[in-house]
């Protein structure tokens, strides 16, 4: 009885994740349809995971690419859809009896080839991400495009569905490219210039040619401490290319940033320390 009684609950909550995610991407689709009026071409559901997370990108065939041509379409709030990419059970959703959303049926039907299976067409993404549980992830969600900030709308509609957003320990650890503020120096532009100049040995009156912009990347971390990473762009002269390492190192001991922020979460990110002719001439553009 006992065994009989625990089996039923599992399959009830089961029922509930899958009919939770059917209702989700019906709003989602729904949405994105709504927000769109101009649509000609059939939009897409692309859906792709890694060891982390799942994603689903949906976007306009704005080409009308060939790969689609032998695709099934659906009609979804009146509009075309094709769906396409890796079969993933936690999103077997739909909203009508012929197929289910990302359903073994329509990926039978359609299979990318291996050097087309992460091609988008259309630069206004809306890109989802979840966890692996089935949870919203905030942090790789964007609306429209990466560098767009996420939509209250969709932290709504995972709360109602999902049951909410999670930040995970690999969430946190994840270098970002795309934050909505970036990190920053203290004192602002202007003083992270001077300390760089001021830390700067070697001077040069700038005629030559070979002396050009030195450009070197660090890691901000979420405490505001920072990492040398390495040159992204070297001058050729290897005094000037060390006196740069060297004022870089003195920068990430000395100085406390403050950290990037995305999604109301202190994260970690890039930051690029320029060094420019002025700097080795000792010329700063802030000085009065």
């Amino acid at each position: 009885m006992f065994l009989a009684i625990a089996l039923f609950v599992s399959m009830s909550v089961s029922y509930g994740h899958e009919y939770n995610w059917r209702i989700f991407m019906d709003k989602i689709l729904e949405w994105y349809i709504h927000v769109h009026p101009d649509l000609e071409n059939p939009v897409v559901v692309q859906c792709h995971e890694d060891q982390n997370h799942y994603y689903i990108d949906i976007y306009e065939d704005s080409y009308g690419s060939e790969y689609f041509k032998d695709a099934v379409i659906q009609s979804y709030s009146g509009h075309g859809v094709v769906f396409w990419g890796e079969t993933m059970p936690p999103f077997w959703t739909g909203n009508n009896d012929e197929f289910e959303l990302n359903s073994p049926e329509l990926y039978r039907s359609f299979e990318p080839d291996e050097e087309n299976k992460y091609i988008n067409w259309d630069p206004d993404i809306w890109s989802m991400a979840f966890h692996k549980d089935g949870t919203l992830c905030k942090m790789f969600t964007y609306m429209t495009t990466p560098l767009d900030s996420l939509d209250e709308n969709v932290i709504d509609m995972a709360d109602r569905y999902l049951g909410g957003y999670t930040v995970t320990d690999y969430d946190r650890s994840h270098i970002y490219m795309f934050v909505d503020r970036m990190a920053e120096f203290p004192e602002g532009n202007a003083e992270l210039y001077n300390a760089m100049t001021s830390l700067l040995d070697y001077h040069s009156d700038c005629d030559g040619m070979a002396l050009i912009p030195v450009s070197i990347k660090l890691v901000i971390n979420v405490d505001g401490k920072s990492d040398v990473i390495g040159f992204t762009r070297q001058s050729g002269d290897p005094a000037i290319d060390d006196a740069a390492m060297r004022v870089a190192r003195i920068i990430t001991e000395t100085f406390t940033f403050k950290p990037a922020s995305h999604r109301n979460e202190a994260v970690r990110t890039y930051f690029s320390l320029q060094f420019t002719k002025s700097m080795f001439s000792g010329v700063s553009p802030y000085a009065d």
